[in-house]
């Protein structure tokens, strides 16, 4: 099953190559703006800082968001229909970026406690653990659920793509670290963010096709249209993708 995932995003990353960098340039050069802006930001008050930090977190979570979308639609092979590009990213877009708001101030007020109860031994140590282990479980969570959602949403599939994360708890850690470290690797650029997201999306998606089902599906009948198609690309047609 991994396998199948590796080397199907193996190719699709590399189908849109010339896209998916465009993407990661963007989302990078967003990323520094903001940066900058909080540096700055820092060296006037308090008040400033907190305001920029949240309406930075906004801003990446709807880009992020918006990258998920298209990376589905590309995935997908989708022709681009700018009617239903719009409609399939704001029902995507904005929720990320308001729910971006809350978990932003809840960090800082994470940092801030922090950083008050490290002078308290244990019980700031264990104050830090706790709150890194409910940061990590949500950012799993959102990182999983984000991707899965379809220009053509399918009902469910958001509630599905949850609990898959709880029912598959080993497989979502083994695939969120493998994305994380190819984003992070990479500096970001190829494959990068995208790349790490076209995983994401073939990692859940493909994961998906057992519910509902059997404990122990057969992942050779469930999986059988994309075995078919990965097998029909051969390894030296990659040289040449816009020919595939």
């Amino acid at each position: 099953m991994l396998g199948l995932v590796l080397r199907k995003s193996l190719v699709d990353t590399w189908d849109g190559l010339v896209p998916i960098f465009a993407g990661n340039i963007l989302v990078l050069g967003l990323a520094t703006m903001v940066v900058t802006a909080l540096e700055a930001a820092a060296r006037s008050n308090a008040a400033l800082l907190a305001v920029v930090a949240l309406a930075g977190a906004a801003l990446l979570a709807m880009t992020l968001a918006a990258y998920a979308v298209l990376v589905a639609g590309w995935v997908e092979h989708r022709a681009v229909d700018l009617a239903g590009l719009r409609q399939a990213l704001w029902p995507t877009v904005l929720p990320a970026g308001l729910a971006a708001l809350p978990l932003t101030g809840l960090a800082m007020g994470c940092v801030s406690l922090v950083g008050r109860l490290a002078d308290g031994g244990t019980a700031g140590i264990m104050a830090a653990t706790i709150l890194a282990a409910a940061g990590i479980a949500v950012a799993l969570w959102a990182v999983l659920l984000l991707p899965a959602m379809d220009m053509a949403r399918p009902p469910g599939l958001g509630r599905r793509a949850a609990l898959m994360v709880f029912d598959n708890l080993g497989y979502s850690l083994l695939v969120a670290t493998i994305a994380l470290a190819l984003a992070i690797l990479t500096a970001g650029l190829l494959p990068g963010i995208g790349g790490a997201l076209v995983l994401l999306r073939n990692a859940t998606v493909l994961r998906l096709r057992r519910y509902p089902g059997a404990r122990r599906p057969d992942w050779s009948t469930l999986l059988e249209a994309e075995i078919r198609h990965m097998q029909r690309r051969p390894w030296k047609s990659l040289l040449l993708p816009w020919r595939s």
